[in-house]
């Protein structure tokens, strides 16, 4: 015997139910396994309900923490945009300051410049950090490209600091 399963009108499957002698099945056989049949299509309608709502759940729990993850980063970003504004602020005087006094200052010692040189580096130093800094919470485009490293200037003033440490 065959017993279609039906949902709104629609054939999704069949129930089989079979015996060893032909025309076995009574009518009220038959009419149990009508009845079963639209239990079971009943049944399975609703673990595809179940199964489609546990997948949207999943979604939005996804979709959630995305949210969350991207609210973080933003926030991150502000933070980064206010320490970046207060670095800047405070370099401001000092890089004014070292910039004049090695450009009007006639009477500095060798080793009085050589000092204001190195400040003047790390300055550029911070300043470049500073920069990172804007480029993690600025929009980014599609693809950057990694900029160059001099690395004779880097370990130079690399020497420099430690010979300065030194004296």
């Amino acid at each position: 015997m065959l017993a279609p399963l039906l949902f709104e009108s629609e054939v999704f499957g069949v129930l089989m139910a079979a015996r060893r002698e032909p025309n076995a099945f009574s009518a009220a056989d038959c009419e149990f396994l009508r009845q079963l049949s639209e239990h079971v299509a009943l049944a399975a309608h609703q673990a595809q309900l179940y199964e489609a709502l546990q997948t949207a759940y999943e979604d939005l729990r996804q979709t959630q923490q995305t949210a969350m993850q991207q609210e973080r980063l933003r926030a991150l970003g502000q933070m980064a945009s206010g320490v970046a504004h207060d670095i800047n602020n405070a370099l401001s005087p000092v890089t004014l300051y070292t910039e004049s006094l090695l450009e009007k200052e006639p009477n500095l010692t060798v080793r009085g410049r050589s000092y204001l040189e190195t400040i003047q580096r790390a300055i550029e130093d911070v300043s470049q950090t500073v920069g990172r800094m804007r480029e993690f919470y600025r929009p980014r485009e599609p693809l950057t490209r990694p900029l160059p490293v001099d690395l004779n200037q880097m370990i130079e003033q690399v020497l420099s600091f430690d010979a300065g440490k030194m004296e």
